[in-house]
C-alpha cells in the first residue's frame, strides 16, 4: 500500500499549505471512516478489499501531514517533545481503542466493531474541526 501514497502524497504536497492543514487532516480521517464502513458492511469481497485499501491509504498519508502540521505550529525549542508526546498519545489510543473494540467484536461481531472503529475515526477529526490550526504559523525556526 506504501506504493499506492505516493501519488496522493505528490496530491497532497501541492495543496497543502497553513490554511488546508487541518481541512486535509480532516478529509483524511473521514476516507479512512467510509473506508472502513465500507470494509465492515460490504456484501463483496471487491468492496470490502477496495475499503481496507482506501482506509490503508488514508492512514499512511496522516503520519507524515500530521508531523508536517506540528512542525509548522511548534515552536523549535520544544517541537521534538510535541511529535513525542503525540506518538506517546496515539500509541495509548490505539492500545486503548484496541481493547475497546476487541470488546465490542466479542460481544457482538466484527462488523460491529469496524463500524465502531469508523465512528471513532470520525470522532477524531472533532478536534481538528475544532481548532485553530488553519491560523498562520507564529513558530519561529
Amino acid at each position: 500500500m506504501a506504493v499506492l501514497r505516493i501519488p496522493v502524497m505528490m496530491l497532497l504536497h501541492r495543496r497543502l499549505d497553513d490554511r488546508h492543514g487541518a481541512r486535509l487532516l480532516i478529509g483524511l480521517l473521514a476516507v479512512a471512516s467510509i473506508g472502513i464502513l465500507a470494509l465492515a458492511i460490504g456484501p463483496w469481497i471487491v468492496l470490502a478489499v477496495g475499503g481496507w485499501t482506501i482506509r490503508d491509504i488514508a492512514r499512511e498519508v496522516l503520519e507524515p501531514l500530521s508531523v508536517a502540521i506540528t512542525n509548522r505550529h511548534v515552536e523549535s525549542s520544544v517541537r521534538a517533545t510535541v511529535i513525542s508526546y503525540r506518538g506517546k498519545a496515539e500509541a495509548v489510543g490505539e492500545v486503548m481503542g484496541g481493547l475497546l473494540l476487541g470488546t465490542l467484536a466479542q460481544l457482538t461481531s466484527v462488523p460491529w466493531a469496524l463500524m465502531g472503529s469508523a465512528v471513532l475515526h470520525a470522532v477524531a477529526a472533532l478536534p481538528f474541526a475544532a481548532s485553530r490550526v488553519d491560523a498562520p504559523s507564529v513558530a519561529s525556526d
